[in-house]
């Protein structure tokens, strides 16, 4: 806009209408987002029940989530401040996935019926949390278990790449089970009991499509270097280039390279770079623009 002498003009703040309202929508959204945890209220134990016929169950809506920086030999208190009601009830967050450098507990409550399969799994949904450690407490004993992302993929109970814990269950029994988990950026606070028979179904599924994208992208990589090899046509190498970011991007995502060769290292030290996809995401965008540009021209 062009005022000249108009400095009156120039003064015109309608135009600042739409910019400030968006600031402000932005700065409402992100103290709801932020204030959602405290916002939601204390709550004590409910029991679920797990039926003989269910494979799968998301636990969310039973979780109980206390934040305690204390370590796992700190369980037996943490269990004392649960069984006094100080837990949140998961399901009450206003968002279902939260930030920071916390350190935050789950319990959930369950009786097991009468004819229920012996091997479940509980599994976080999750591969990036620190360390994860699994109490179970139920038929007149206690189990312990941890893993991690930092921790080799041959030493866990299921060498994948969300964190998992094998368990045994007895029937008519009553457990307590109580999660530490600690991230240090992410934290989706998720959690899942399955049968290790619907499990292994499942892993067995995700497997075969991880296997199915990476061979078309593979393949696509290969085919199109080799055209560009005997053309050296700009277009058909941006898409190679294109296409090896994008194979890289879904190697680091996918964890492939921890899973299937560096075995005995832990996911966050697997390698400088596959070990940061969000690397390769940046250099697929970017040559994703210098592609559309030349392609348009």
């Amino acid at each position: 806009m062009r005022c000249g002498r108009d400095v009156i003009g120039c003064l015109d703040f309608s135009i600042w209408v739409k910019p400030v309202r968006f600031v402000i929508l932005f700065l409402f959204s992100s103290m709801t987002l932020f204030t959602s945890l405290g916002s939601a209220q204390a709550a004590a134990f409910e029991t679920l029940e797990i039926e003989s016929f269910r494979e799968s169950i998301q636990l969310d809506s039973h979780l109980l989530v206390l934040e305690a920086d204390v370590g796992p030999d700190s369980v037996a208190t943490v269990l004392k401040r649960f069984q006094a009601g100080e837990g949140l009830r998961r399901s009450e967050f206003k968002t279902n996935r939260l930030f920071g450098k916390a350190v935050y507990w789950l319990a959930i409550q369950f009786d097991t019926a009468p004819s229920i399969p012996l091997e479940w799994v509980m599994d976080t949904g999750y591969p990036k949390y620190l360390q994860v450690d699994w109490f179970l407490y139920g038929a007149a004993e206690e189990k312990h278990k941890v893993s991690g992302s930092s921790y080799a993929w041959s030493n866990r109970d299921y060498p994948i790449e969300n964190i998992a814990f094998a368990t045994t269950l007895k029937s008519n029994t009553q457990y307590t089970a109580l999660v530490r988990i600690q991230s240090d950026n992410f934290l989706p606070l998720s959690l899942w009991l399955l049968t290790d028979r619907h499990f292994q179904r499942k892993s067995r599924s995700i497997h075969f499509l991880t296997a199915l994208v990476l061979g078309l992208f593979v393949g696509m990589l290969v085919y199109n270097f080799f055209i560009y090899l005997q053309t050296r046509d700009e277009l058909t190498g941006l898409l190679s280039v294109l296409l090896l970011c994008a194979t890289c991007y879904f190697i680091g995502y996918r964890g492939l390279l921890a899973e299937y060769i560096l075995v005995d290292i832990g996911t966050r030290h697997p390698s400088v770079i596959f070990g940061f996809p969000g690397f390769f995401l940046t250099s697929m965008m970017a040559v994703l623009g210098a592609f559309i540009r030349r392609l348009l021209n």
